[in-house]
Protein backbone atom coordinates (compact mmCIF):
# COMPACT_ATOMS: atom_id res chain seq x y z
CA UNK A 1 0.00 0.00 0.00
CA UNK A 2 2.91 2.08 0.73
CA UNK A 3 3.81 2.53 -2.36
CA UNK A 4 0.98 3.68 -3.66
CA UNK A 5 0.36 6.68 -1.58
CA UNK A 6 4.29 7.57 -2.89
CA UNK A 7 3.87 7.38 -6.39
CA UNK A 8 0.48 9.70 -5.85
CA UNK A 9 2.62 11.81 -3.51
CA UNK A 10 5.28 12.17 -6.03
CA UNK A 11 2.74 13.38 -8.69
CA UNK A 12 1.43 16.33 -6.39
CA UNK A 13 5.08 17.57 -5.96
CA UNK A 14 5.78 17.76 -9.79
CA UNK A 15 2.52 19.46 -10.31
CA UNK A 16 3.09 21.98 -7.50
CA UNK A 17 6.99 22.71 -8.49
CA UNK A 18 6.71 21.79 -12.01
CA UNK A 19 4.91 25.64 -12.54
CA UNK A 20 7.45 27.26 -10.09
CA UNK A 21 10.59 25.25 -12.04
CA UNK A 22 8.69 26.58 -15.57
CA UNK A 23 9.30 30.19 -14.22
CA UNK A 24 13.00 29.98 -13.49
CA UNK A 25 13.85 28.84 -16.27
CA UNK A 26 11.91 31.35 -18.31
CA UNK A 27 13.16 34.09 -16.48
CA UNK A 28 16.82 32.93 -16.43
CA UNK A 29 16.21 32.77 -20.43
CA UNK A 30 14.39 36.09 -20.73
CA UNK A 31 17.10 37.70 -18.76
CA UNK A 32 20.15 36.09 -20.59
CA UNK A 33 18.45 37.20 -23.81
CA UNK A 34 18.12 40.98 -22.70
CA UNK A 35 21.65 40.98 -21.41
CA UNK A 36 23.35 39.22 -24.41
CA UNK A 37 21.31 42.48 -26.79
CA UNK A 38 22.48 45.16 -24.15
CA UNK A 39 25.65 44.05 -24.00
CA UNK A 40 25.12 43.85 -28.25
CA UNK A 41 23.96 47.20 -28.24
CA UNK A 42 26.68 48.28 -25.97
CA UNK A 43 29.67 47.37 -28.85
CA UNK A 44 27.73 48.68 -31.88
CA UNK A 45 27.66 52.28 -30.23
CA UNK A 46 31.34 51.77 -29.02
CA UNK A 47 32.40 51.04 -32.25
CA UNK A 48 30.42 53.19 -34.31
CA UNK A 49 31.06 55.92 -31.79
CA UNK A 50 34.63 55.14 -32.10
CA UNK A 51 34.74 55.05 -36.39
CA UNK A 52 32.60 58.62 -36.24
CA UNK A 53 34.94 60.55 -33.70
CA UNK A 54 38.00 59.70 -36.24
CA UNK A 55 35.91 61.38 -38.74
CA UNK A 56 36.69 64.97 -39.36
CA UNK A 57 34.08 67.70 -38.38
CA UNK A 58 33.94 69.10 -41.76
CA UNK A 59 32.29 65.35 -42.89
CA UNK A 60 29.91 65.59 -40.20
CA UNK A 61 30.70 62.61 -37.70
CA UNK A 62 26.51 62.48 -37.27
CA UNK A 63 26.11 61.01 -40.49
CA UNK A 64 29.15 58.85 -40.32
CA UNK A 65 27.70 57.45 -36.77
CA UNK A 66 23.81 56.69 -37.62
CA UNK A 67 25.73 54.79 -41.12
CA UNK A 68 28.37 53.18 -38.96
CA UNK A 69 25.71 52.29 -36.09
CA UNK A 70 23.16 50.51 -38.84
CA UNK A 71 25.95 48.21 -39.75
CA UNK A 72 26.95 47.33 -36.95
CA UNK A 73 23.21 46.52 -35.36
CA UNK A 74 23.06 44.36 -38.24
CA UNK A 75 26.25 42.89 -38.42
CA UNK A 76 25.09 41.96 -35.02
CA UNK A 77 21.68 40.37 -36.11
CA UNK A 78 20.03 43.30 -34.42
CA UNK A 79 18.57 45.00 -37.38
CA UNK A 80 14.92 43.94 -37.26
CA UNK A 81 14.79 45.67 -33.70
CA UNK A 82 12.97 48.87 -33.59
CA UNK A 83 16.01 51.51 -33.00
CA UNK A 84 16.15 55.48 -32.47
CA UNK A 85 19.24 57.79 -32.32
CA UNK A 86 20.47 60.77 -31.87
CA UNK A 87 23.88 62.67 -32.13
CA UNK A 88 25.60 65.84 -31.81
CA UNK A 89 28.52 67.84 -31.98
CA UNK A 90 29.06 69.83 -28.98
CA UNK A 91 32.17 71.79 -27.16
CA UNK A 92 34.45 74.45 -28.95
CA UNK A 93 37.27 74.01 -31.26
CA UNK A 94 40.04 71.49 -29.91
CA UNK A 95 37.61 70.21 -27.41
CA UNK A 96 34.62 69.03 -29.63
CA UNK A 97 32.85 66.21 -27.82
CA UNK A 98 30.13 63.49 -30.02
CA UNK A 99 27.66 62.92 -27.83
CA UNK A 100 25.27 59.74 -28.51
CA UNK A 101 21.98 58.53 -27.51
CA UNK A 102 20.35 55.27 -28.60
CA UNK A 103 17.50 53.28 -27.86
CA UNK A 104 16.44 49.72 -29.10
CA UNK A 105 12.93 48.68 -28.25
CA UNK A 106 13.22 45.40 -26.67
CA UNK A 107 9.75 42.82 -27.37
CA UNK A 108 11.28 39.89 -24.96
CA UNK A 109 11.01 36.25 -25.49
CA UNK A 110 8.54 34.56 -23.28
CA UNK A 111 6.85 37.44 -21.07
CA UNK A 112 6.91 35.50 -17.90
CA UNK A 113 8.91 37.85 -16.47
CA UNK A 114 8.94 41.86 -16.66
CA UNK A 115 11.74 43.29 -18.37
CA UNK A 116 12.54 46.65 -19.82
CA UNK A 117 10.64 47.35 -23.37
CA UNK A 118 13.32 49.33 -24.55
CA UNK A 119 17.49 49.29 -23.31
CA UNK A 120 19.27 52.66 -24.05
CA UNK A 121 22.77 53.50 -24.10
CA UNK A 122 24.38 57.35 -24.04
CA UNK A 123 28.31 57.83 -24.81
CA UNK A 124 30.30 61.16 -25.31
CA UNK A 125 33.30 60.67 -27.22
CA UNK A 126 36.12 63.54 -27.57
CA UNK A 127 36.54 64.26 -31.70
CA UNK A 128 39.64 63.30 -33.22
CA UNK A 129 39.65 65.87 -35.68
CA UNK A 130 40.77 69.46 -34.07
CA UNK A 131 41.50 72.48 -35.42
CA UNK A 132 45.44 73.32 -35.16
CA UNK A 133 46.20 75.85 -32.85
Amino acid sequence: MRSRSRRGASAIETALLAPVALVLLGGFLEYGWYFLQEMNLNAAVRESGRIAAGTPVADDPTATFKAELEAELTRRGMAHMEHASTSWVSGDAGARLLNIQVSVQFPGLTGLVPVPSAIKKSVTTRLEDQEPL
